[in-house]
């Protein structure tokens, strides 16, 4: 089960642990060595007062040896604790658990092995009557062990006693930082299938904030895509319906037709151009459905853009050959401009530009293509000598399905639609004018 909750709730008391781990090893080294300088201090302490009391002996020339035989213990740390003074080589008082042999010749602090335990020994040398002795007190290691290892054990058993209260404390409030995540999980579950609202981030955490704007921008992107899926199914369906008729009845006649040679051939005639018009309105159709800006931005690429526009006068080429029409490139430079551009989109737009300039000039006229570029701008004019459009219809000719009412050619109504979608993504202008025939300016950034 890969959850949050859990995921949180073990990391928080890993960490926990860790930290407390590393509490407990500083403390225990700290306490070590501040209690080794304590009990350093008081072995040289005791040094001093063992000899001190020792000189009265001394002076006397009484040895304690018998004296500190003792039979019997007053404390269980007293075993471990023991002292040796020594004139030379001779040893004059030691405690009754020190050797006879002088525990050790170094002078200050050494650590020394006794009886197969550790004790740490500090030997010093006094001055009596102008003569030198040797002090050497020693204390075994085993108590300086005990009582770090108790202050640690006292530092670490309250921490060990409020781990439960911890995790149980931790639960709740991770608990109660996921709510906002079942809350906004229960809003997307009772959303219905067609519910595109946005989801609610009031009283959201910033952290789930981020992912929430994330979740509204798919929303709104599946809704476009939505709608535009239904415009679709509803433009075909709507648009589909007379070309379709048509040919239906055309196929009657011509079923009815066969002994009537030429109204037969009439018949196929309107049939053929009937699937001709209908294929062509399913085909700007189904551009208008591809050009998604989303879709389409990553496609963009720095190329000269002449060589966009070369290739859709060659892909029209054959339709004004038909009519005689000449189609004129100018380029200033010659050489084109670096334009970053979406190649297979513009292509689709001068295609669909040159094939209404062709369909409405004359035969054996003329169109016209210029190409203007700047250090930081193009412009791209397509000019004919056609009848122009209505300056009326020059705005509403950008609507779907719209045709003027003046046109006798065949159309869908849909090619400058296309057009402008095109210009819209490249965030260009498009602008239409007459002068002696319909002139088409597109401009744009080259970046």
């Amino acid at each position: 089960m890969n959850s949050l909750y859990s995921k949180l709730l073990k990391n928080m008391i890993t960490i926990f642990s860790l930290a407390w781990l590393m509490i407990v090893i500083l403390t225990q080294s700290e306490t070590a060595h501040e209690i080794e300088e304590l009990f350093d201090a008081q072995l040289a302490q005791e040094a001093g007062i063992v000899f001190d009391i020792s000189t009265t002996a001394i002076e006397k020339g009484i040895l304690l040896n018998d004296i500190l035989n003792k039979t019997s213990s007053g404390h269980r740390y007293e075993n471990k604790i023991s002292f040796q003074i020594l004139q030379g080589k001779q040893l004059l008082f030691r405690s009754h658990n020190a050797p006879v042999k002088q525990l050790s010749v170094t002078l200050g602090y050494s650590d020394q092995i006794y009886h197969q335990e550790k004790w740490r020994i500090f030997v010093t040398k006094e001055r009596f009557n102008s003569k030198v002795y040797t002090v050497i007190t020693a204390e075994e290691y085993a108590i300086r062990n005990e009582l770090v290892n108790d202050i640690v054990l006292q530092s670490i058993l309250p921490v060990l006693f409020a781990l439960p209260l911890l995790v149980f404390l931790l639960h709740f409030a991770i608990k109660k930082g996921l709510m906002p995540l079942q809350a906004i999980a229960v809003s997307v579950e009772q959303k219905g299938a067609m519910d595109f609202s946005p989801i609610k981030t009031k009283n959201v955490p910033d952290e789930i904030s981020t992912v929430i704007d994330a979740l509204n921008k798919l929303i709104g992107r599946l809704k476009i895509a939505f709608d535009k899926e239904r415009r679709f199914t509803t433009n075909a369906a709507h648009e589909l319906r007379t070309p379709i008729a048509a040919i239906q009845l055309q196929a009657q006649v011509a079923k009815r037709s066969f002994k009537n040679k030429q109204q037969l051939m009439t018949s196929l005639d309107n049939i053929i151009f009937g699937t001709q018009r209908s294929s062509h309105l399913v085909e700007q159709m189904l551009t208008l459905a591809r050009l998604e800006p989303e879709a389409i931005t990553d496609k963009f690429c720095k190329e000269n853009i002449i060589n966009s526009i070369q290739e859709s006068i060659s892909e029209s080429i054959h339709s004004a050959i038909k009519k005689e029409i000449e189609i004129v490139l100018t380029a200033r430079p010659e050489t084109g401009c670096i334009v970053s551009h979406y190649q297979q989109g513009i292509v689709i737009m001068l295609n669909n530009l040159l094939q209404n300039a062709i369909r409405y000039t004359p035969a054996k006229g003329i169109i016209n293509i210029e190409l203007d570029c700047d250090e930081d701008s193009y412009s791209i004019i397509i000019s004919d000598n056609g009848p122009g459009i209505a300056e009326e219809e020059l705005d509403k000719v950008l609507e779907r399905y719209y045709r003027g009412s003046e046109q006798k050619e065949n159309g869908c109504g849909l090619g400058f639609s296309v057009v402008q979608q095109i210009v819209d993504i490249h965030h260009a202008s498009m602008r239409l004018t007459n002068n002696n025939g319909l002139v088409v300016t597109i401009q744009g950034n080259r970046t």
